[in-house]
């Protein structure tokens, strides 16, 4: 007996291999940017928000790569920080970037993940000298990009 194809099984084939092409273009880049990550400049007004409302001065995800804040192009600190997060999906491949990420995302707060933590040591000397702060609060960057020492003065007190 012949089997006799209808629509929606012709649509169902389809569907997997779009699917299927949609998934390699996803691993492909992902892929790319492992070995050398794609960055863009963008407007503030374009940035999501961190947990606590402020405009986000980067970030990088093994499929998009480094997006920059463009207010911040010349911050060492930040590049460094994203790079850190570069060569964390280096080493944990794309899956497990994405899982270890979501994991840490659902068991610590955004600013005590230890994926973020490593990032934010990165970035220089200030949270290599102070790490009790770096490891329960975002690093104190004013929008310029220097570093807010108040925090560091109540922090004395």
């Amino acid at each position: 007996m012949k089997y006799k194809f209808e629509a929606k099984d012709i649509l169902l084939v389809l569907g997997w291999l779009i699917a299927s092409v949609g998934v390699y273009a996803f691993f492909r880049k992902c892929e790319e940017n492992k070995r050398s990550p794609s960055l863009r400049f963008v407007p503030a007004s374009e940035m999501p928000n961190r947990p606590d409302g402020v405009p986000a001065r980067g970030w990088y995800t093994p499929y998009g790569g480094l997006v920059i804040n463009e207010d911040f192009r010349n911050d060492p600190r930040l590049m460094n920080h994203e790079l850190q997060h570069w060569k964390q999906h280096q080493r944990l491949g794309t899956i497990g970037f994405y899982v270890q990420y979501f994991k840490e995302l659902m068991q610590y707060d955004y600013y005590t993940m230890p994926m973020e933590v490593e990032a934010k040591y990165a970035e220089g000397p200030f949270c290599q000298e102070n790490k009790g702060w770096c490891e329960t609060k975002p690093t104190p960057y004013y929008n310029d990009g220097s570093l807010d020492i108040l925090p560091l003065k109540a922090k004395a007190a």
